[in-house]
């Protein structure tokens, strides 16, 4: 039933489960009293007595709370209980509203993650059975009547609830559920680890999806490399010895080598997930802590009622399992989480080796760029040594013969030809033996350096 069946509805006379499905506490504690939600908040504090904290900001915006208390009710003693529940989920592919693992393109091109918050408010009122009317049950739950068009999958959490009480419930006056006040907080939490069941292994498929990604291509490509190098031995190939890294890749499908793009692109979509993971991991903490805090109210109910009540005890060991469930899925959490921080420092290193190599490069073609200058160079101071050994033995005859202690007519130019030629051919021979005995000394200089070394 929603709010409009709640002021008509006869709670005095009324006996079995009657379940409301109401809007957010949010909007309901928000509004003033003079607008509808703002009458049906005071007649909610009046009637069924919720709370003041369950419409404040510090109530509907907690990531989980559970209160509970005795009140006298139409002449009956009421055990009234409030809760509080909080999940985040991932929204799965929008492709098909199926799964992560049909989605045509890799998740992690979104680079941000699609999630919602579950916002869960419930107070039940629960009367014992008197001479006049049976046992009754009230559950009010909030925060239940989502936007479909804000939903890319899946049901809205009316939708939801209602099935689960349908499948739970045996008919709409279950005598188990009304002969105990805390079972229904036992069918609420219930409800909650499933959801939160489904909520932690939706982190499954992005991060094997990032995981099955990473080493395969490295790995055959260093392979196809390393076997190109290696040329088999023609007496032990044969046919069926074929391990040439043609071979390998027929026989292996090709993989593209992530871009430095991609990896990045990974690195923000693990650390987006990664984020919503430690939300995940907080509010399964608090909904543990909640559960268990039901426990201790139940234990401290029974032991004031009817301590050996069998249908409580089965009651305490189911809630006691729910709270395994709840612990396990946390340890499925945290193993996540260590999976996503070693999936993140592992694409940092391939961000980082990327950049190495790109520094590499750098400095290799700056090393080339270098030799070549110095080769440039060495050849030209080579080209000018060369030619002012070839000119200067024509410059010093001439030089000297200019002087005033010689006299030459028309016919001595023959003597300056006999003088030249010699010097320059002694010039030119006496370079070639410096070089050749420069060259013998840096090349016995090298080999006294490398015996030094292989000795240290």
């Amino acid at each position: 039933m929603d709010e409009s069946r709640f002021y008509d509805f006869p709670f005095h006379t009324s006996y079995g489960t009657h379940i409301f499905y109401l809007p957010s506490a949010e909007l309901i504690g928000s509004a003033p009293l003079n607008n509808s939600y703002g009458r049906l908040r005071a007649d909610l504090e009046r009637r069924m007595l919720v709370p003041p904290l369950f419409w404040q900001r510090l109530g509907w915006d907690s990531n989980g709370f559970f209160v509970t208390k005795e009140a006298e009710f139409t002449g009956r003693n009421a055990q009234i209980s409030t809760s509080r529940f909080l999940v985040k989920e991932l929204e799965e592919s929008v492709d098909d509203g199926l799964s992560f693992r049909t989605t045509s393109k890799p998740i992690w091109e979104d680079v941000t993650p699609r999630y919602r918050w579950r916002y869960m408010g419930f107070h039940a009122m629960w009367m014992p059975a008197t001479e006049e009317i049976l046992s009754s049950l009230f559950l009010f739950c909030f925060d239940t009547d989502e936007d479909l068009s804000q939903i890319a999958y899946g049901d809205r959490l009316i939708d939801m609830l209602q099935k689960h009480f349908m499948s739970s419930f045996k008919s709409p006056h279950d005598h188990i559920l009304l002969s105990d006040p805390f079972v229904v907080q036992i069918r609420l939490i219930e409800f909650v680890v499933q959801l939160f069941d489904s909520t932690v292994w939706k982190f499954r498929e992005p991060l094997r999806q990032m995981e099955q990604s990473r080493n395969p291509a490295y790995t055959r490509t260093w392979l196809c490399q390393e076997l190109a190098t290696r040329r088999p031995s023609k007496s032990t190939q044969g046919p069926q010895d074929e391990v040439g890294p043609e071979i390998l890749e027929r026989k292996q499908p090709q993989e593209k080598i992530p871009t430095r793009k991609e990896r990045l692109q990974q690195y923000y979509y693990t650390h987006e997930l990664s984020r919503h993971l430690i939300h995940v991991i907080e509010t399964l903490d608090v909904a543990h802590a909640t559960a268990s805090l039901v426990l201790d109210e139940y234990r401290g109910y029974l032991s004031r009622t009817d301590p050996q009540n069998r249908t409580a005890l089965n009651a305490t060991s189911q809630l006691k399992l729910q709270l395994l469930q709840l612990q396990n899925l946390r340890y499925r959490a945290i193993s996540d989480e260590k999976r996503l921080d070693a999936q993140m420092k592992l694409i940092f290193h391939f961000v980082d080796l990327d950049d190495v190599q790109i520094s590499t490069q750098i400095l290799e073609d700056t090393k080339q760029l270098l030799e070549e200058s110095r080769k440039d160079d060495r050849e030209i101071t080579q080209f000018l040594t060369r030619l002012s050994i070839a000119f200067l033995p024509p410059t010093f005859t001439s030089g000297f013969f200019g002087m005033n202690f010689f006299t030459f007519g028309k016919g001595d130019l023959w003597i300056y030809f006999v003088v030249t030629v010699p010097l320059m051919v002694m010039a030119v021979l006496w370079g070639q033996g410096m070089a050749g005995l420069r060259g013998g000394m840096r090349k016995r200089k090298e080999i006294r350096q490398t015996a030094g070394g292989v000795t240290a």
